[in-house]
């Protein structure tokens, strides 16, 4: 009963601490809030997506609508964080920045979509012209969403949280929208679907101009001292942040020419309801503010207390998806997919393991070790390829989902270790009790009066 009071007094704290929002850990926890809204209306979407299409057209969709995210993020890289830093920094320059920002990355998409389009047909697409023609449908894409998100981060900047929160969550929404429209009407197919995924894109660019122009000081055009600035910080971010992508992508792009578009279809499937399950850990970006403490001791303190509690949220939903796993893709995607049902429970196990890396990873960070941080990520990433590549050619989908839990489990083991080894902070204790419930509720309680 103590555990049910506490519990329930935890999440009534972390609501009061989300409702204003204007702290930036207020701030966080309402991102955290709409991810969780965004990433439940996008399983809806992608339930109604799977139905209308079937498993190959899904795979083909998914394999296409890759190489836009990847060329959009890898177009971004170091400009997100240098724009959000720089108009922190010197609110009055913020529109020659965000001009900047806007162009850097304006270009860079445009040369990278080019060197696409006449590259990919003649050498790694050659023999899938289906998942060519959906990732050149859906390339203008790259730029709105990474303009969309250029946007926010001067939003953020600016103190407009709730502002650029919401304006994050209506992609989502739109996109649900419209494919909820085409699905009920029947005329759901991959063009349609890319359209949508286009107006997804489009629709929060288009919603947050008139707020960005009344936000931003002229003047707003690209200034060589701001374009400078922006691209040496881009320079010094850019071996990280292209890990960050290699990692994040890598599963998906060895699938694309692994296996057929069927099981591709099948293990989108089995991820997107994996992924659910994060929603239930809300705590993790509240306590990570706290880690920036000079004192490592402490960082390594609250560490803990986040693992703790996020896997005290996260391993009963784990438990009960592992049981019902059958059942679940049954319901929400019908029979053609209960070939993802062992793709599934093993994604489901990642995914817990991914959550514990993540906190594992804001440690190194927090204690000024991004370094190794990075080490361990190009490792578990070059662990993931090798299982991949090994283990799809075999099992399909299941083969995809195990080398991806190797490649994770090999992070979670190294970070854990290096805490203890490198940072000599002994290692993480992840099991939870009554007082660090308490523990949590009182640095919430702290952190929302600053």
């Amino acid at each position: 009963m103590r555990w049910l009071q506490n519990g329930w007094s935890l999440g009534r704290d972390l609501f009061r601490y989300a409702a204003g929002g204007k702290t930036a850990g207020g701030a966080a926890i309402q991102s955290v809030l709409l991810t969780a809204a965004s990433m439940l209306m996008t399983l809806g979407s992608g339930t109604l997506l799977a139905r209308g299409l079937g498993p190959h057209d899904r795979g083909v969709f998914a394999a296409g609508t890759t190489w836009p995210y990847i060329l959009g993020a890898v177009s971004a890289v170091g400009s997100e964080a240098g724009l959000l830093i720089c108009c922190s920094r010197s609110p009055s320059r913020a529109g020659a920045y965000a001009s900047s920002a806007a162009l850097l990355v304006s270009i860079l998409v445009g040369v990278l979509g080019l060197s696409f389009a006449i590259l990919a047909p003649r050498t790694f697409l050659r023999e899938k012209p289906d998942i060519y023609e959906v990732a050149l449908l859906c390339m203008p894409f790259a730029l709105s969403t990474v303009l969309g998100v250029l946007s926010r981060q001067v939003l953020y900047a600016d103190r407009q949280f709730i502002s650029a929160n919401v304006n994050a969550f209506s992609q989502h929404a739109t996109y649900t929208v419209i494919i909820s429209a085409l699905f009920f009407s029947g005329s759901l197919n991959i063009r349609t679907a890319g359209m949508a995924f286009l107006v997804g894109g489009i629709a929060p660019l288009l919603l947050v101009a008139p707020r960005l122009l009344r936000t931003l000081q002229p003047p707003l055009r690209p200034t060589p001292a701001a374009l400078s600035e922006l691209v040496q910080f881009a320079y010094r971010a850019a071996p990280g942040d292209l890990l960050a992508i290699a990692a994040g992508f890598s599963d998906r792009i060895l699938l694309i020419f692994l296996i057929v578009p069927a099981e591709l279809g099948k293990y989108v499937v089995a991820y997107s309801i994996s992924r659910v399950l994060s929603v239930l850990v809300p705590v993790s970006s509240v306590m990570i503010k706290k880690m920036s403490s000079l004192e490592s001791g402490y960082a390594k303190r609250v560490h803990d207390l986040t693992l703790k509690i996020s896997l005290l949220m996260f391993l009963p939903a784990l438990f009960a998806l592992e049981i019902s796993a059958h059942a679940v893709v049954n319901v929400l995607f019908g029979w053609r997919y209960l070939g993802a049902v062992p793709a599934l429970r093993v994604l489901a196990l990642e995914g817990a393991l991914f959550c514990c890396a993540n906190i594992g990873g804001q440690l190194y960070t927090s204690v000024n070790r991004p370094g190794l941080n990075s080490a361990v990520q190009a490792t578990s990433a070059s662990v993931t390829v090798v299982a991949v590549s090994i283990l799809a050619l075999r099992w399909g989908a299941l083969g995809g989902a195990v080398g991806l839990l190797i490649g994770t489990a090999t992070r979670v083991a190294l970070l854990w270790g290096g805490m203890a080894v490198a940072l000599r902070l002994g290692m993480p204790d992840p099991l939870p009790r009554l007082r660090d419930i308490r523990a949590v509720r009182s640095m919430l309680a702290s952190a929302g009066r600053s």
